[in-house]
């Protein structure tokens, strides 16, 4: 039979135990490819060479003066973004994509076949830029503040403020269209 203290003791180190396990399956996960640093900077890294492509779209096709001029802010700011996500995955050994995305390249193709006549491509390229932005903008947001690199975490802190302008910019492309008749 169990006494009292003995019994408590027992309920004690089942509690210790379940203590334990919890730590030691949150460590092994953290410790098992748990590293959202590097996922972020391959899904960054994608998701930046896109918002170039889309970008190089638009400046060709755009007929809108003020989508020409988001389009070419894109390009430069994405491409820096990108060069500093090279870097990263560089010092990290981390191998990124080399080309889009199944869904990004479908995107591509349909922005490729759009022309203006209807102002369908500025309408087309403001709302996936307003889709991508929203997106970018809780990535970086998670990765700011639960990144498991300090230098990648640093990065993303520090570009969050640009991918909040362009979604700010985005947005009010995409109203200002929705806003006018067609032509």
């Amino acid at each position: 039979m169990f006494t009292k203290s003995s019994r408590k003791m027992f309920s004690v180190s089942r509690v210790a135990t379940v203590l334990l396990g919890i730590a030691l399956v949150s460590t092994a996960s953290f410790a098992m490819g748990k590293d959202n640093s590097k996922a972020f900077l391959k899904n960054a890294g994608r998701d930046g060479m896109a918002e170039v492509s889309f970008a190089r779209i638009a400046l060709q096709r755009a007929s809108n003066v003020d989508i020409q001029d988001f389009a070419k802010q894109m390009v430069d700011d994405h491409s820096a973004a990108n060069d500093k996500i090279a870097s990263l995955a560089k010092d990290d050994k981390v191998m990124l994509h080399k080309d889009l995305s199944p869904k990004q390249k479908a995107m591509e193709k349909k922005l490729m076949k759009l022309n203006d006549r209807d102002r369908a491509f500025d309408r087309a390229y403001a709302a996936q830029a307003v889709e991508d932005h929203e997106k970018a903008v809780k990535a970086f947001e998670r990765q700011a503040a639960h990144g498991t690199d300090a230098d990648v975490r640093a990065f993303a802190e520090e570009t969050l403020p640009t991918l909040k302008h362009h979604l700010e910019m985005a947005t009010a492309l995409k109203a200002k269209l929705d806003q006018k008749p067609n032509r």
